[in-house]
């Protein structure tokens, strides 16, 4: 369903019904014939960035990843390149620093804030918690973060299902990685689904963001 970001956008499209703004949305009443009750439709408003970062916090997004993503965002690269993604997952290669976290971070974010995502999830390569086997299935989005080589196999077994479920689902998937040796731990056939269902984007940009800022 269609998203208006303001009363006087969903006119334009309604101009003779009767329009009730409330803080998540609109409701249209059209009456079709005279004498008869109107039909009646909700229209919903963006959620706002306070109500995007309290999604993405409950999907164990880390703080500052957040907050940087949703409020202090720069046009790098990383973001640009992210803009033109069609598919509905991506593996990102760079070197560390470039806003590889971010960009993805600030994609899933701008999913959420259209109501094309409700409950995304942020899982770790390096600090793992073994507790998302049990629930990743409840969410539908996925950022992988910080893929690195030699994982442990509880490791690949749960990165391994949860691409194949994503795959299957069209869940939005979305993987970081400084290196695509990375992904020479993983089985072949899970690979082909991989490189199928997501699109590669290599960062040329060299420069640590986290040690110089952009302006």
């Amino acid at each position: 369903m269609k998203i208006y970001k303001n009363i006087e956008q969903i006119k334009k499209d309604f101009q003779n019904a009767r329009i009730v703004e409330d803080d998540s949305g609109f409701w249209v009443y059209v009456e079709e014939q005279p004498g008869y009750l109107p039909r009646v439709k909700r229209y919903l408003k963006p959620r706002t960035k306070e109500y995007v970062k309290s999604i993405l916090l409950d999907g164990k997004f880390p703080d500052k990843l957040v907050d940087t993503a949703i409020f202090h965002v720069k046009e790098t690269e990383t973001i640009k390149k992210m803009r033109e993604v069609k598919k509905f997952g991506v593996v990102l290669e760079g070197r560390a620093g470039v806003g590889k976290s971010v960009a993805c971070t600030w994609k899933i974010a701008k999913l959420v804030y259209w109501w094309k995502v409700q409950n995304p999830l942020y899982i770790s390569a390096v600090l793992f918690d073994t507790k998302v086997f049990e629930s990743f299935q409840e969410h539908d989005a996925y950022l992988i973060d910080d893929l690195l080589p030699n994982l442990k196999d509880i490791k690949i077994d749960l990165i391994t299902q949860i691409i194949y479920y994503a795959e299957s689902k069209n869940i939005p998937l979305y993987i970081t990685t400084n290196s695509m040796e990375s992904f020479k731990q993983f089985p072949e056939p899970l690979m082909s689904r991989l490189k199928s269902y997501c699109e590669y984007i290599k960062i040329k940009q060299t420069k640590d963001l986290r040690v110089e800022p952009v302006c």
